[in-house]
């Protein structure tokens, strides 16, 4: 499996000089990783709609992405994974977006989640976990939702867990909790732990992203040996490069990005496409043809570009430790999340927008537009892409520009 490590200073590509590289090139993702995407596009397809109906995401889906390397994505390259730059994990998790949103939601977590333990869990537990037979995939959330306490030779975690997505394809599930009595901040901590050992409640019945399986899921008086933990408040890296050094809550904005601007820009192909053919009753014309059509697809169309245009801007830009031991993490973070917070508000506007003007052929449940207007509602309910991100930034840049 080739790793790639394309950092900010190197993220362009050459290989696109066609007409259609105006629109959403690739900037940093190898061609080879486009091939093998690419290779598994009939099978996304495929698997959508059985996905939405099952509440989960098909083996054949799941086994596709495994195959072609993608949930390796966020590892380490010592555990053979690709180490990508943040860029590239957007470009990845963007183009299957574009294809099939809740397999895209699921290669986030998946990703993502299993860089966790990976780079912070102890030698023994990582050699368990990554034991060379298959690439490991882990479910789960960072959030402190668990109480723990500690034992001899590990801590004992309780709690219930919500949005569990792909747990019911996961090998291993990681959980958030606090420790009590630890002080008058409760330490937070990240413990990891077999799929066996969680318990899994089949009551994922949403309005979209049906297909990510993201079921709730509980332990009860867990045993979490040492070594199968880190402190989420204060984590210790074990292994990987400068970029696992970021803040853990910035791990993810990256492939969040990537799934909403996939989304948004399958949903304006879809609509340019059923519009082609379709007018409205007594219309003389079809849908394409009209004005109001023409004006909203344009405009939609650089707004999605233009919030493209900045998440590359910034993820070029994330912070390297190699060339500052400090930097301006907070400062950084704040432009980031607004920004995330921009990119899916921007992408379920236009995704309305362009339901309204599909018309009545984007109602029945075969329409991929509808599909993923309620896959990017949901998406952008989740708390990292919440709309406090505006706070935060609104506060810092009023203090900078008063000051």
């Amino acid at each position: 499996m080739p790793v790639y490590t394309v950092m900010r200073d190197e993220c362009a590509v050459t290989d696109h000089e066609t007409p259609e590289s105006l629109v959403w090139p690739r900037v940093a993702m190898p061609s080879e990783v486009a091939g093998r995407i690419e290779s598994i596009r009939a099978v996304l397809a495929e698997t959508e709609r059985p996905a939405e109906r099952d509440r989960r995401l098909p083996h054949a889906a799941v086994a596709a992405m495994a195959e072609q390397g993608l949930f390796a994505m966020s590892l380490p390259a010592e555990l053979a994974g690709w180490e990508a730059a943040p860029v590239v994990e957007m470009e990845v998790v963007e183009a299957i977006a574009r294809v099939n949103t809740s397999a895209a939601w699921c290669l986030m977590v998946g990703s993502v989640h299993t860089a966790y333990p990976a780079v912070h869990c102890s030698q023994d537990a990582v050699k368990e976990i990554f034991d060379g037979k298959t690439l490991p995939v882990a479910a789960g959330q960072m959030a402190p939702i668990g109480q723990a306490h500690d034992v001899d030779g590990g801590m004992v975690v309780t709690g219930r867990y919500s949005w569990g997505s792909g747990i019911w394809h996961a090998d291993w599930v990681i959980g958030g909790c606090r420790i009590p009595d630890s002080g008058s901040t409760p330490e937070t901590r990240v413990w990891t732990a077999p799929r066996s050992a969680v318990a899994v409640e089949d009551n994922w019945d949403p309005m979209g992203l049906a297909g990510s399986g993201s079921s709730d899921y509980s332990v009860t008086d867990l045993f979490i040996p040492d070594g199968w933990w880190f402190s989420s408040s204060a984590p210790v890296q074990q292994r990987g490069g400068n970029r696992y050094r970021a803040p853990l809550p910035l791990w993810s904005m990256s492939v969040h990005m990537g799934l909403a601007l996939g989304a948004a820009e399958r949903i304006l192909q879809e609509t340019a496409k059923l519009a082609t053919v379709r007018r409205r009753r007594y219309a003389p014309t079809t849908i394409a043809e009209r004005g109001v059509f023409q004006h909203t697809i344009g405009r939609a169309y650089v707004s999605v570009s233009a919030c493209r245009a900045q998440a590359i801007s910034l993820l070029r830009r994330f912070p390297d430790y190699s060339s500052a031991d400090q930097p301006d993490w907070a400062d950084f973070a704040d432009h980031l999340g607004a920004t995330l917070a921009l990119v899916n508000r921007t992408a379920s506007e236009i995704a309305v927008e362009a339901f309204t003007l599909a018309g009545g052929a984007a109602v029945g449940m075969d329409s991929p537009i509808q599909r993923v207007l309620r896959d990017l509602l949901v998406a952008q309910q989740h708390i990292i892409a919440t709309e406090e991100n505006f706070e935060r930034l609104g506060l810092r840049l009023t203090k900078q520009w008063s000051s």
